[in-house]
């Protein structure tokens, strides 16, 4: 009885593992793999280098804003104006509910819920980038993507930035589809990061583009526009209520200080809040990232593998907030996770691919480690 009931539980899990490889065709296969053996290479490094200081998942976990996502998992969010209230609290959220139901080691969960955001986010990049490139050079760009130095270190930090992805992706996905689930995603994406709500703009396009045209809206795409509008209201009319103050996220953004509209110009002038050494250093900074954003800028212009009027609309919205409220130290973060870019900084080259796979995978490794102990690489 007992060989028998071990022969029907193993014939049990062999067809489930081929139901779930079946989910999955060969090409998501190589892009989930891929991912989980970058990430996988990251936490041997970190393990190698940094075992004497701290266990690898601990860095993981607690690693710059890392840190703040942290504390607010385990204490949430203060019942008055607080610095936590700068970050939003989809991602954790997420490792909150998990840590409580599982009752698993915090830093555990923290890495996991980002190991496993980050397999999510690059599966459904792949996704777009299908339909537009076709599946090699989606496989190509994807992986670029996700090696690309400072991507690799924000999604094996426990950062909301994979989960930004993912539901960016996954709202397009839906909304290509016409289906009214865009609405959901899309409002968990307004809930992420702030850039979040930047996924209104596709949606947004093609409304307008049937009001011009005296043409009667679809219902997905009126819920595409209202859901990421409302759950990013959502959340402000929550912070206003707990904190008590309806300004408080504007209020945790002046405690770091140098963030404040036009940073270009705010960082170009003399009348920034940081240290004089540190205020150099950014003016000097400051001028091959324009140079950089104007580069793409052109490239998206006159490429034509972004056909996509709405995702090019995404793209320059993306830029002009960047350059409206983000700041100079978060450039590389900001902007290489503006995933159409990657439609167009690729390569239709297999060598070529492979040069700038081993370029960017090499670079990432030699700065993971000096981020995790202290060196901001954003």
């Amino acid at each position: 009885m007992g060989t028998k009931h071990y022969k029907n539980s193993k014939e049990f899990l062999i067809r489930m593992a081929r139901n779930i490889a079946n989910c999955f065709s060969q090409a998501e296969g190589v892009v989930v793999v891929t991912v989980l053996s970058l990430k996988v290479v990251a936490y041997a490094l970190l393990y190698a280098m940094l075992r004497s200081e701290a266990p690898w998942h601990h860095f993981c976990a607690y690693a710059w804003d890392a840190g703040w996502y942290a504390d607010i998992a385990k204490t949430w969010y203060p019942p008055r104006p607080d610095a936590k209230y700068a970050f939003f609290p989809l991602h954790p959220s997420m490792v909150r509910a998990i840590w409580f139901i599982t009752k698993v080691k915090f830093t555990y969960i923290a890495t996991g819920t980002t190991l496993v955001a980050s397999c999510l986010a690059f599966l459904a990049y792949y996704l777009v980038a299908r339909r537009y490139l076709g599946e090699k050079h989606a496989i190509y760009s994807t992986l670029l993507f996700a090696s690309f130095p400072s991507v690799y270190i924000f999604t094996t930090a426990s950062y909301a930035e994979p989960w930004l992805l993912f539901f960016w992706c996954l709202t397009w996905i839906l909304y290509l589809k016409e289906s009214v689930l865009s609405g959901i995603t899309g409002a968990l994406a307004a809930v992420t990061r702030p850039p979040g709500i930047l996924i209104v703009v596709p949606p947004s396009f093609d409304l307008i583009h049937c009001i011009r045209r005296r043409k009667q809206p679809k219902l997905y795409q009126i819920i595409a526009v209202l859901g990421p509008i409302l759950g990013l209201l959502g959340w402000e009319a929550y912070i206003w209520i707990r904190s008590g103050d309806p300004f408080v996220f504007f209020y945790a953004q002046s405690l770091w200080g140098y963030r404040r509209p036009f940073w270009v110009f705010a960082t170009l002038s003399s009348t920034g809040t940081l240290e004089p050494f540190k205020q150099e250093w950014q003016r000097f900074e400051v001028y091959p990232y324009l140079l950089l954003l104007v580069l793409i800028t052109v490239l998206l212009g006159k490429n034509s593998k972004l056909e996509d009027p709405r995702l090019r609309a995404f793209v320059y919205a993306s830029i002009a907030f960047f350059v409206l409220f983000g700041s100079v130290d978060c450039f590389s973060r900001h902007l290489f996770f503006i995933f159409p870019i990657w439609f167009v900084l690729r390569t239709d080259d297999f060598g070529t691919f492979l040069l700038l796979f081993s370029i960017f995978l090499a670079i990432g490794i030699a700065i993971l480690p000096l981020f995790f102990i202290g060196c901001w690489m954003g």
